[in-house]
């Protein structure tokens, strides 16, 4: 969703404080050939493609392959980390289960309550929005009295690039505050699944993490659903791509950055568990 509206291209970047490493002319163009893709049938090829993920994206090409892989790889393989730091940080209190792809069309919390034996608070009712979205957060927080965040993990990867081509080791530690760019990503997953809020992990290896919850917000979630509806309108037209001239826009960043620096840390600091062979 970031890539869509714009968030990793100049200017809207540097208004978000997106680090240079992440900043990508052309990525509203390579979401643009997603949507087209999708609105022609070819949803199931993008799946296969790994492509429906803003953030774990490898299928396109990418400059300093070296930094940018090593971050991709090092995301997945630390994803369950982040997991369990979040079990040891919620304790008995709330369980994390696994979930996949979600729809908004579809009601999937009726079902996995169901299934989990709990009751079914109120259901929140998603947003209208043209576009065929889909969210697949890392877990979900299933609370005692049946209400669900989604939990996504963000793994601070430890390798950058030095100007020989090689990777050095440099951990800056979980983040301080939450990233404003990930706002789609997160109300997104929040509006797919129906969830009341967002559970974001920032997650170092060595100097342990941090954790924001972003509670839901609809009048957010309905103007960035206003948004994407408008981008992929435009992609599958295949008319021009900037937002710059539709209303509201500076005001959805505004919000995004608000949002963004309301979120409180929560600081879980490195556990050295015995190992099992000691």
């Amino acid at each position: 969703a970031a890539a869509a509206l714009g968030f990793f291209e100049s200017p809207v970047a540097t208004v978000l404080g997106v680090p240079a490493s992440l900043v990508e002319e052309g990525r509203r163009c390579a979401a643009a050939e997603r949507a087209r893709a999708s609105s022609d049938g070819a949803l199931e090829a993008v799946f296969a493609l790994g492509a429906y993920d803003d953030e774990d994206d490898d299928s396109r090409p990418v400059g300093a392959s070296g930094a940018k892989r090593a971050r991709l790889a090092w995301g997945k393989a630390q994803e369950a980390v982040g997991i369990a730091a979040a079990i040891d940080l919620l304790g008995p209190d709330a369980t994390v289960a696994e979930v996949g792809m979600c729809v908004p069309e579809a009601p999937c919390l009726d079902a996995l309550r169901a299934w989990w034996g709990l009751s079914s608070p109120p259901r929140v009712e998603p947003a209208p929005c043209g576009a065929r979205l889909g969210a697949s957060p890392d877990a979900l927080i299933v609370s005692p009295d049946g209400s669900v965040d989604v939990l996504e993990v963000k793994s601070v990867c430890p390798f950058v690039s030095r100007r020989n081509g090689r990777l050095a080791w440099r951990d800056r530690g979980p983040a301080a505050s939450l990233p404003p760019w990930l706002m789609p990503q997160l109300m997104l997953a929040v509006h797919c699944v129906g969830a009341r809020a967002a559970l974001l992990a920032s997650v170092s290896a060595t100097r342990g993490a941090t954790f924001f919850r972003v509670p839901r917000d609809d009048a957010y979630v309905a103007a960035m659903l206003a948004f994407l509806d408008h981008f992929a309108q435009r992609a599958r037209d295949r008319l021009p791509l900037d937002f710059a001239s539709v209303a509201d826009y500076d005001a959805f960043l505004s919000d995004t950055v608000r949002l963004a620096r309301a979120a409180k840390p929560r600081r879980l600091p490195v556990v050295r568990r015995p190992r099992d062979d000691a």
